[in-house]
């Protein structure tokens, strides 16, 4: 999974919530921040192409904060949140 998250207001986009828009435009926004630093694009390939498009990211003031995380680690993360909601203890602790 890919997030990308803006630096101005703090939103944070999943790059694989957007895919290809309805239409015929060759270039079209689908996607932006709060604050409209971050664009994310669609741009359709020129025909014989083996792909559809490309997503592209476009900013107006900063630079756009772009992290990758595995199912791996999304997994092992969740499984923390569970184990540390099981493991909550009552009353006083030393």
């Amino acid at each position: 999974m890919t997030i990308i998250e803006c630096e101005e207001c703090g939103s944070k986009l999943v790059a694989s919530n957007y895919g290809i828009p309805d239409g015929d435009a060759y270039r079209s926004v689908i996607g932006n921040c709060a604050c409209g630093n971050i664009k994310i694009r669609w741009i359709k390939a020129t025909q014989p192409a083996k792909n559809k498009g490309i997503l592209t990211i476009k900013y107006k003031k900063s630079y756009p904060v772009i992290t990758e995380i595995s199912e791996y680690e999304k997994y092992k993360q969740r499984k923390e949140e569970e184990n540390s909601k099981k493991n909550k203890k009552l009353g006083f602790q030393s």
